[in-house]
């Protein structure tokens, strides 16, 4: 089989990787399930297995993805980062003097947190780092 489409076929329509690596791919004769020998093809050197999820091939550095102001006066806000990799959040008032807020481990479509300390807080920074 031909992934690039050079032997007369059309490329793939779809793929995807499943959980032991297996990579699924879609072509206009067939679906076909590609598995290699030993190590499950996605978990060699396949560009987006294990990677970030936007599927673009490359570590995801950790952001805060979203913020937004409660009602109550704290704020929600969500993080993102390269699947389980453990990430700490800071905040600060003063972009200076920078305290931990809480840590975890990031999942695959990002970390909603809640911050319940910021009521009475006329500025709040976050940030995100990561090991």
């Amino acid at each position: 089989m031909d992934l690039l489409g050079t032997s007369g076929r059309s490329g793939p329509h779809s793929n995807f990787h499943g959980p032991d690596g297996t990579i699924y791919a879609s072509f206009s004769d067939g679906f076909y399930a590609i598995q290699g020998s030993g190590k499950p093809l996605g978990a060699t050197g396949w560009p987006m297995y294990g990677q970030n999820f936007r599927h673009t091939g490359k570590v995801e550095r950790p952001a805060v993805k979203s913020l937004a102001r409660r009602r109550d006066g704290n704020f929600d806000l969500e993080v993102k980062g390269q699947p389980d990799q453990s990430f700490t959040v800071l905040h600060a008032a003063d972009l200076t003097h920078w305290s931990v807020f809480t840590n975890g481990t990031f999942s695959a479509a990002g970390q909603a947190i809640s911050d319940l300390t910021a009521t009475n807080a006329s500025v709040r920074f976050y940030r995100v780092t990561s090991p």
